[in-house]
């Protein structure tokens, strides 16, 4: 047994450059090639995996090669309590160690004082390493890991290594230097600036675990001890899955064994070894520690220990889920839990599965449920419906203000976008007139005053006669003497509608009125006045207003044609009172000033108001010259309601629902056919609730966000995220109602109470939050 006396095993801790123990990885062939090429390397992997035995081992190699090479062990510089001058500085006394630098580091650090620290690093390399050092030189920064405990940012100092490679590409002595960073950390946790991260520059050392290929070494020291050594190690490997901490341990055991193991007894007696002094009681015999710091990063390190072990949970019950670059697969396999190999995340060994199992999970899981509700504070629940109440109270307040107005009717708009499609109604015929219908009357000779010439309307009046429409409106404003034959004609009309304006504003502070065709009856005359908000968009109906001396009509235009096509129904408009009109069976109340987001001022309530249900699709439509030339069908006129407007984008405005203008005659059609469904009970109106429901509504939606958060998130700040989703949910729900009632003709308050539910339960979080932080 002499000539294994100085063969020995070294379970933790850097096995030095001669140790026959060593194993040699296809890591080690990558690292080696890599730098001999000049590549900046980055190791970053789970503890106890090697990386220093690797570093050692790599910087004996490179020295055979006349590479120069040092090891910068960020460790020992320190973490704690330390300045970012005593960290650089602690770098530069490494490397003038580590070289053997000609220099005195004092007088060169206050002769470059007015540098900052990290330019103080980045001239000594340049002045002093790269100049005193003539060979290749490669730098190893290990423990880099240890960069996040310090309290200054670092991004610095990886930007600082990025420049060292972008200088070879004008400074040939940087060709010479070579870096290589190890530790356990992923580059995004080490810095955030893509940038100025070295880490997409550099080339990735993987670290797998011992493969049998590989491991003949370590079957030499066992010789003295098994019958087998191949086999003994092969079981070995079966436990560890050649994780060298583990193999260097079991084989360790071997060797301390009072018996050798026999021929055929390998997996037995190994079984017996990894559950007696590996598994027993492993928090306490765990020395060197190995399994106290996986258990202690997956626990105590992780800021997300229960997601990090129900992951871990999912992954012992399939045995193996497809790997991925999440947060959860990357802070798991930096706990040296799970391995990857081809393409697929696992478990690394049977000695990690059988204590870290699924029991010790749900144990775990468990203590820190009980751990996290009896640390957690308590928010009292009287702070918790106070905050909805205040919550509540506040958001009424900006409602009242009329501060939410304007998104109130956004919100209205788009759930009106999404309504279903609703076919046009057939019962109108809209004649328009264009230019091109101006220029053809004008090639007609036809004399006009206006956009549409008498002889034109009286010639549109003689192609519609034979069908008999039930309604004749005409949209334009007449302020001039009719020709004789015309009003003659107009006046026999008892189905026919003219329009004035009562108070059209024009920009101006003065309301403009537009008198109606002179010698026609009053009583067929309708005002064709809007009641447009201030985003130019058209949501309420004007029925009645107070006429004016020009505009002798107190009815509007939509309201005559409706009431005349009605007459022949035996349908008549009835007065209850001030604020109720009957149309036919239907009680038509007036558009309050609260009425569903509308917060109306004293302006824009003149007359009487009711909300414009319109349909999806507009009413039919032909051209003033398709008439004259006699291309119009029967069927597009008898019995319908024909209204004749003008095609101008000028006369056209918004609204709800649609990206594009709706011409004044089309919006008139829409109007008037509410009302006759109305009347004929075909289809409603739009209603709302009365303004003490809504604030029943909207705080009720208040409290219960509140409420919630107070449920939810009183147990710790890892449930921010499940209240989250729930407070999310109670939105969508809100949201959700508030379209199902408008698909039935009523407008709620969505918005409002969305953002009470958002307000009352954010305010309650904070003061969960606030006692964690404060406890």
């Amino acid at each position: 047994m002499s000539k294994f006396a100085s063969y020995h095993y070294q379970p933790g801790g850097s096995l030095t450059s001669d140790a026959p123990s060593y194993v040699m990885r296809q890591a080690d062939h990558d690292l080696f090639e890599a730098l001999l090429h000049g590549t900046y390397c980055y190791i970053l992997n789970s503890r106890q995996m090697g990386k220093s035995s690797l570093r050692v081992r790599t910087m004996e190699r490179l020295a055979e090669q006349g590479i120069l090479s040092v090891e910068v062990e960020l460790l020992g510089i320190g973490s704690q309590h330390i300045t970012a001058s005593q960290w650089y500085g602690g770098m530069i006394a490494e490397l003038i160690s580590g070289l053997d630098l000609q220099v005195n580091r004092r007088a060169w650090l206050r002769e470059h004082e007015d540098l900052s620290p990290v330019q103080q690093l980045g001239t000594f390399v340049e002045q002093v390493v790269l100049a005193q050092v003539t060979q290749p030189l490669v730098l190893f920064f290990d423990e880099i890991d240890s960069v996040l405990g310090l309290s200054f940012p670092t991004d610095d100092f990886f930007g600082l290594v990025r420049s060292w490679y972008e200088r070879r590409a004008s400074q040939p002595s940087y060709r010479r230097l070579t870096v290589v960073m190890l530790g356990v950390a992923t580059p995004a946790a080490l810095i955030r600036d893509e940038t100025a991260t070295p880490f997409n520059i550099g080339q990735a050392i993987e670290l797998q675990g011992f493969q049998p290929e590989e491991s003949g070494a370590l079957a030499a020291g066992l010789v003295p001890y098994v019958d087998c050594p191949e086999a003994v190690l092969q079981t070995i490997l079966d436990w560890t899955g050649g994780q060298p901490f583990l193999t260097q341990k079991l084989c360790w055991l071997v060797t301390r064994q009072n018996q050798p193991i026999p021929a055929g007894a390998e997996a037995q007696r190994i079984a017996e070894l990894v559950r007696t002094q590996l598994m027993e009681n492993w928090e306490t015999q765990d020395e060197p520690e190995h399994l106290r710091t996986i258990r202690d990063r997956l626990l105590r390190h992780s800021r997300r220990p229960e997601r990090l072990l129900r992951y871990y949970q999912t992954l012992l019950q399939h045995g193996a889920v497809p790997a991925t670059d999440s947060s959860e697969q990357t802070e798991l396999r930096l706990t040296g839990l799970v391995t990857q190999q081809h393409g697929r995340l696992m478990p690394f060994n049977r000695v990690y599965t059988t204590i870290f199992d699924r029991a010790w999970v749900a144990q775990q899981l468990q203590t820190l449920h009980q751990q996290s509700r009896s640390a957690a504070p308590w928010l009292p629940v009287w702070q918790a419906v106070a905050a909805g109440v205040s919550s509540v109270l506040f958001v009424l307040a900006v409602r009242s203000l009329g501060l939410l107005q304007g998104l109130e009717l956004q919100t209205y708009d788009q759930m009106m976008r999404w309504r279903p499609v609703e076919p046009s109604d057939n019962r109108f015929l809209v004649i328009t007139v264009s230019e091109a219908d101006i220029q053809y009357q004008d090639q007609l000779g036809m004399e006009r005053r206006g956009s549409l010439a008498d002889q034109a309307l009286l010639q549109v009046l003689d192609r519609l006669a034979p069908h008999q429409p039930r309604v004749v409106g005409l949209d334009f404003y007449h302020d001039f003497p009719l020709l004789p034959e015309l009003e003659s004609r107009l006046r026999s009309m008892n189905n026919f509608v003219p329009v004035c304006v009562i108070a059209e504003t024009k920009d101006v502070e003065t309301p403009i009125s537009i008198p109606a065709p002179p010698g026609l009856p009053t009583h067929r005359l309708g005002f064709t006045d809007f009641a447009v908000d201030s985003d130019y968009r058209v949501r309420r109906q004007l029925l009645g207003m107070d006429r004016s001396q020009a505009c002798p009509t107190s009815r509007s235009f939509n309201l005559q044609v409706a009431l005349r096509y009605l007459e022949q129904e035996g349908i008549t408009l009835q007065f209850l009172d001030d604020r109720h009109i009957r149309l036919g069976k239907t009680i038509i109340p007036e558009l309050q000033p609260t009425a569903g987001g509308y917060r109306l001022s004293p302006a824009e309530r003149a007359g009487f108001q009711v909300l414009v249900n319109y349909r999806t699709a507009d009413p039919a439509r032909v051209s003033l010259t398709q008439v004259l030339r006699g291309d119009l069908k029967a069927t597009l006129v008898n019995d319908r309601m024909v209204l004749i407007g003008l095609e101008d984008p000028q006369d056209a405005l918004f609204a709800p629902g649609r990206s594009q203008r709706m011409l004044g005659v089309i919006m008139h059609a829409h109007m008037a056919s509410q009302l006759i469904d109305a009347g004929l009970g075909h289809r409603s109106l739009l209603w709302w609730w009365p303004e003490w429901l809504e604030i029943v509504w909207i705080a009720g939606w208040g409290l219960v966000g509140s409420g919630v958060t107070w449920w939810l998130g009183r147990v710790d700040q890892r449930s921010v995220g499940r209240v989250s989703v729930t407070v999310g949910g109670l939105i969508m729900a809100v949201g959700g109602i508030s379209y199902g009632v408008l698909l039935h003709g009523g407008w709620i308050p969505a918005l409002p109470s969305m953002i009470a539910i958002a307000v009352a339960a954010g305010v309650v979080l904070v003061l969960l939050l606030r006692k964690l932080f404060l406890a």
